[in-house]
C-alpha cells in the first residue's frame, strides 16, 4: 500500500513539474513570435528569469519556440533563426522545422520559409501547400514550385532534367485536397494557379467555398466544371453559418440537394452535433424547395428539444445560424405547424378534384 502511495506521489510530482515546465515555456515562446524589434531582448531577459538553467534545457526550450510556432507564424525571421542556431540535430528539431514551416506557409510569410530552407528544414511540400492554399497565399506557392523547379536545374543530362521539371510540380499539387484548401480561402486567382498547373479537383471544393462563404469561389468553380456534391453537404454548411446569401448561390448554380431529403433534416438536428439551424435559416430551406422528410425531421427537432431541456436552456444558445434564434421549441412548434399546414393543402386539393 505504502509503495502504491508512493509511486502515486512520484507520478503526481512528475506530472506537476512538466506542467510547471510548460507554463514557463509559453512566455518564452510568446517573446520569440513577437512582431516588435526587441523581441531578442524579451527571450533573453526571460532566460535571465530561471527559464534557462542549464544548456540542454536552453536548447530544448528554443526547439519548442520553432516547434509552437509563434516565430514563423508572425514572419520573424530573425526569431526563426535565433531558434535554428540553437537547435540540437534529429527527430524532434526536424519535425520542430516542418512544423514551423506550415505556420510560416499558413501566414503567408515567405521569408520565414527560405529562413528554413537555408538551414536544411525538411519542408514537408504536402503540408506546405495545403496551408499555403488554404490561407490564399500566392506568394508561398510561387516560392515553393520555384524551389522545387530550381532542384531541376542541378540535373546535368538533359532528358532527366525534363523528367524532373515534369515531374516536380505533380509531386506537390498531385492531390485534390490543395484545391479544396484553396477553395476555403475564397480566392479564386489561387484556385486558378493550381488548376492551370494540372491539381485536380473534386466535390469538397464547393463544399470548403460554400463554408468559407464565397459566392465568388462557388461561381468561378461551378462555370469550370467542378463536381458538384450530390449529398446536400454544400447546403448543409452555409446553413450552419446562418449564410442565406450562399444558401441562394448554391440553388442558383444547381447544387443538388442530397438524398433522400437528408440535408434538411441534418439541418434540423444532427446527434452528436452543436445544437441546430436557427428557425429563419430552416424556414429558407422550405421556402427554396428544400426536400423534407418530415418524420424524420420532427425526430430531429424532438431529440433537440430533449437536448436543451437537458441542458437547462429553453430558448436557444450559440451565435450566427447555428441554433440563435427562437430554440428547439420553437423550431419543434414550427415544422408541426408547417407538417400540418402542407397535409391539409394535400387534402385540400384531394377533395377538390
Amino acid at each position: 500500500m505504502a509503495a502504491e502511495a508512493v509511486e502515486h506521489a512520484a507520478g503526481y510530482a512528475a506530472t506537476s513539474a512538466a506542467w510547471r515546465r510548460r507554463a514557463r515555456l509559453g512566455p518564452l515562446a510568446a517573446a520569440a513570435g513577437s512582431r516588435t524589434p526587441d523581441w531578442a531582448a524579451k527571450v533573453e531577459w526571460l532566460e535571465a528569469q530561471g527559464l534557462a538553467q542549464d544548456g540542454g534545457r536552453l536548447q530544448y526550450r528554443r526547439r519548442r519556440i520553432v516547434r509552437r510556432r509563434p516565430a514563423a507564424a508572425t514572419g520573424n525571421v530573425a526569431a526563426v533563426r535565433f531558434a535554428l542556431e540553437a537547435a540540437s540535430c534529429g527527430l524532434e528539431a526536424a519535425a520542430a522545422g516542418a512544423d514551423a514551416a506550415s505556420a510560416a506557409a499558413a501566414a503567408g510569410h515567405v521569408a520565414v520559409l527560405e529562413a528554413l530552407r537555408e538551414a536544411g528544414i525538411g519542408m514537408r511540400p504536402w503540408f506546405v501547400a495545403c496551408e499555403a492554399a488554404g490561407g490564399g497565399h500566392l506568394s508561398v506557392l510561387f516560392w515553393l514550385e520555384s524551389t522545387v523547379l530550381g532542384a531541376a536545374g542541378e540535373v546535368e543530362e538533359e532528358e532527366e532534367f525534363e523528367e524532373a521539371v515534369a515531374a516536380a510540380p505533380r509531386w506537390h499539387f498531385s492531390c485534390p485536397h490543395v484545391v479544396a484548401c484553396a477553395a476555403r480561402s475564397g480566392r479564386p486567382e489561387v484556385l486558378a494557379w493550381l488548376r492551370e498547373r494540372g491539381c485536380p479537383w473534386d466535390e469538397q471544393a464547393v463544399t470548403n467555398a460554400a463554408e468559407a462563404g464565397s459566392a465568388e469561389a462557388l461561381e468561378w468553380l461551378a462555370e469550370r466544371g467542378c463536381p458538384m456534391p450530390s449529398s446536400g453537404e454544400p447546403y448543409v454548411a452555409a446553413a450552419r453559418n446562418g449564410d442565406l446569401q450562399t444558401l441562394a448561390c448554391l440553388r442558383r448554380l444547381g447544387c443538388p440537394w442530397g438524398p433522400a431529403q437528408d440535408a434538411f433534416t441534418r439541418c434540423v438536428f444532427q446527434e452528436g452535433g452543436e445544437g441546430g439551424c436557427a428557425l429563419p435559416v430552416l424556414a429558407y430551406l422550405l421556402e427554396a424547395g428544400c426536400p423534407v422528410e418530415w418524420g424524420a425531421a420532427l425526430r430531429m427537432a424532438r431529440l433537440r428539444r430533449r437536448r436543451e431541456l437537458r441542458r437547462g436552456g429553453g430558448c436557444g444558445a450559440g451565435s450566427g445560424g447555428w441554433s440563435s434564434i427562437g430554440g428547439a421549441g420553437a423550431v419543434l412548434a414550427w415544422l408541426e405547424a408547417q407538417k400540418s399546414s402542407r397535409q391539409a393543402s394535400r387534402s385540400s386539393q384531394g377533395n377538390g378534384a
